[in-house]
């Protein structure tokens, strides 16, 4: 199940985004936040997978709101949409710039809204499923690495064990051994 977030000071666009994203799945859960700063605070503890933004809100902009997530937890930043007035195109730029991953004007056409939405989840969910993967291959990994270096160990330790075996304390007989291979390969040659 999707969890999104909507953060606008317009009630009116809230509950508009609110029912479009229903309409999706009826199943997500949407979280409505009019102050910015208590959104930060919910999502400190609450799993998103999507941020719906009014560019401007009460004390700070979107672009503010996405860096101060993405310096405080990078890990919890999820995808956003960014919703403005066509005019905004500086604080567009700046919102992309911070890492905004779309952008919408307002008042949004409902479907490419939902359109939007739906596309920005599933990838989301990609992103997070192969997360997932990546990190169960390093461990997978480093087990497998663990497991080489005592088999190399192993290895290593019967080499010295056969050379120990194989040490002759009289240099003399280890020159005669020597000179009777080569004397042997020699004559093998002719």
């Amino acid at each position: 199940m999707s969890h999104i977030l909507i953060v606008d000071q317009i009630l009116h666009r809230r509950k508009v985004h609110h029912r479009l994203i229903k309409m999706i799945e009826p199943d997500i859960k949407v979280e409505e936040f009019d102050e910015p700063h208590e959104a930060l605070d919910w999502i400190q503890t609450h799993s998103t997978d999507l941020m719906v933004l009014a560019m401007q809100m009460r004390g700070m902009d979107a672009s503010y709101f996405i860096s101060t997530l993405q310096k405080s937890h990078p890990s919890l930043c999820p995808p956003s949409l960014v919703l403005s007035q066509d005019e905004d195109r500086i604080m567009r730029l700046r919102a992309f710039e911070t890492g905004a991953v779309d952008h919408m004007s307002i008042p949004v056409d409902p479907d490419e809204f939902i359109l939007r939405t739906r596309r920005l989840l599933s990838l989301h969910h990609h992103v997070k499923r192969l997360t997932i993967r990546v990190q169960e291959l390093e461990k997978e990994l480093e087990l497998l690495a663990a497991a080489l270096n005592a088999r190399d160990k192993r290895e290593i330790q019967k080499c010295l064990m056969r050379m120990v075996e194989d040490y002759d304390p009289e240099p003399i007989s280890v020159i005669e051994k020597t000179k009777e291979i080569v004397v042997d390969g020699i004559a093998t040659i002719h």
